[in-house]
């Protein structure tokens, strides 16, 4: 496999960090784009002020923004590198985000999660390998 464009997706927890050496490498290697997205699932509506204070959604996602331009930064200097917030199911937005760019891998981190916790929390990962269009690298914690 000679991938051009990767998809890097991370929650901006400890494990997504270890993803971002393996994706690091694999563009420099091949030359590759990297799109990093976060997705952000489904919000209680308290989550946000109303209208006249608080911190609002277009405040929260100018953030998310940011920190990811700030990995980009540190983590991929001279690789091609474009950013994105998106709100939804992280299953579906991640899946349409690798179709919508055709990408040609999708680079993310599991939590390790076994036994209950994973019965009760389910695992993106597994079910991003399973609905992804491309190939899938998932990277473990403890890797």
């Amino acid at each position: 496999m000679n991938p051009k464009r990767l998809l890097l997706t991370t929650d901006f927890s400890e494990c997504s960090e270890h993803a971002f050496a393996a994706a690091a490498e694999i563009a420099r290697r091949h030359e590759a784009s990297i799109d990093i997205v976060n997705v952000t699932g489904a919000l209680p509506p308290f989550a946000f002020g109303h209208s006249g204070g608080g911190y609002t959604l277009a405040e929260f996602q100018s953030d998310i923004r940011d920190r990811l331009a700030e990995i980009a930064a540190e983590e991929f200097d001279g690789i091609d590198v474009t950013c994105e917030s998106i709100l939804g199911d992280p299953l579906r937005e991640i899946v349409d985000k690798a179709e919508q760019t055709e990408s040609d891998l999708i680079v993310l981190s599991t939590h390790g999660r076994s036994g209950l916790g994973h019965v009760l929390l389910g695992s993106v990962a597994e079910r991003v390998v399973r609905k992804a269009p491309c190939s899938v690298l998932t990277i473990r914690p403890d890797a």
